[in-house]
């Protein structure tokens, strides 16, 4: 199904454009009178060009976190996918060529900021469900405010603006990332004041207690001043704090220890308390995972040093296909439909994340580094989608070979 979408996508590409980067450049007028109605009439515009905000260097990261934020993809929406990617990456074209016809089709700035600050509360929510999340909002935020000065120079160099106006396009440009990664959700919600209070550094441990005690916090708001605390990266002692109040270590979509992830001192707080080292989500994946997707070696080798599986894997294709047809409860940010490579197993990840030294490290505790996915991909398929040349090195000197069909499955 994939390979027949990509098919698809890549067949409308090869359609001989009418418009292309250098006539686009010369005519900045065109957008005037350009009104595309379907995906036909995109496929007409040259959508790659180096000068979009999809592929300046400006914002060229914020559109790749963008993209894995929202997470959709062809596998869960089909050509759905294809059509809405084209409107945004025709919108990028067009508020770098003439930001004035985009400003026509903006909302007026009331509504605008209503709905941006909206948006904020709902990511800042959405990136406290999880690690993975808030690691993606922090580099996305890391990355619009890096972009802030130079797409504002930008438009004054391009189209000779005052600063106040060139200002006013590289918000709203950047806030066409921020709508793109979350602006379909449905939920408007922010994450509390406790949350709120526990992240902030400057809030002591003697401050913490004092709010707990005097709003009467309840269990479930705990709890998640728990995860703010371990996402947070706070101090050990808030941590021990926490447990002493009674906190849930292991429950939840992801335990307690997969929000810990960042910090050493507080694995070891959590583990010294009992958290279960090889907690599943609902990928199958255990901490371990993580530690290794975010080639963070010491918290890996803490981990397998415990006791953590050095063999566990995705859930499989049957396993999959059971908890998608049962309607399992697993949180409304979790697309499972995304997961093509059931089975992958945590030294697979590995080559398509990390390094060789952390190759070697899983190597150390037996990891099956001969070990396949269902769809018959071993770890140096993945090294090489990844584009990880030591690691590529590395396991061919194991032996490894590459997978005969890698070419028709690589992802993009």
């Amino acid at each position: 199904m994939r390979f027949l979408l990509l098919s698809l996508f890549f067949s409308l590409n090869v359609v001989a454009l009418e418009f292309n980067c250098e006539y686009l450049k010369e005519n900045k007028s065109f957008f005037k009178d350009f009104n595309p109605k379907n995906t036909q009439d995109y496929a007409q515009v040259d959508l790659s060009c180096d000068f979009s905000l999809k592929n300046n260097k400006i914002t060229q990261r914020l559109y790749e976190l963008a993209n894995e934020i929202r997470g959709s993809n062809s596998a869960c929406m089909g050509g759905e996918y294809f059509s809405d990617l084209r409107k945004f990456d025709f919108k990028l074209l067009k508020i770098a060529l003439n930001p004035q016809e985009y400003q026509k089709s903006l909302e007026n700035s009331e509504i605008l900021e209503k709905r941006i600050t909206k948006l904020k509360a709902y990511f800042r929510f959405w990136a406290y469900q999880s690690i993975g999340n808030f690691k993606l909002f922090k580099e996305f935020w890391k990355e619009y405010n890096k972009a802030i000065n130079p797409l504002t120079q930008y438009f004054q160099d391009e189209f000779g603006l005052d600063k106040a106006s060139a200002i006013y396009f590289a918000s709203n440009a950047l806030n066409e990332f921020l709508n793109w990664a979350v602006g379909e959700t449905k939920i408007f919600k922010d994450i509390s004041d406790f949350e709120k209070f526990v992240a902030n550094k400057n809030n002591s441990l003697v401050q913490i207690k004092e709010y707990i005690y005097a709003k009467k916090i309840s269990n479930l708001e705990l709890n998640n001043g728990f995860k703010s605390a371990l996402l947070n990266n706070r101090e050990s002692e808030v941590i021990v704090e926490f447990i002493r109040l009674g906190v849930k270590l292991n429950e939840g979509y992801e335990s307690a220890l997969f929000f810990a992830l960042d910090s050493e001192d507080n694995v070891k707080v959590l583990l010294e308390n009992n958290a279960l080292i090889d907690y599943k989500n609902s990928f199958g994946k255990t901490p371990l995972f993580y530690a290794v997707e975010y080639n963070n070696y010491n918290v890996a080798k803490l981990l397998l040093e415990n006791g953590a599986d050095v063999n566990q894997k995705y859930i499989n294709d049957n396993e999959k296909i059971s908890i998608t047809s049962m309607g399992a409860n697993t949180p409304y940010f979790i697309t499972l439909c995304a997961l093509e490579h059931t089975s992958k197993n945590i030294f697979m990840h590995g080559a398509n994340y990390a390094d060789v030294k952390m190759l070697k490290l899983l190597m150390e505790y037996k990891a099956n580094y001969k070990e396949v996915d269902d769809l018959g991909f071993n770890a140096l398929d993945f090294a090489i989608i990844a584009k990880k040349t030591q690691n590529v090195k590395y396991l061919k000197s194991l032996g490894l070979k590459e997978n005969e069909n890698l070419m028709l499955y690589e992802e993009r």
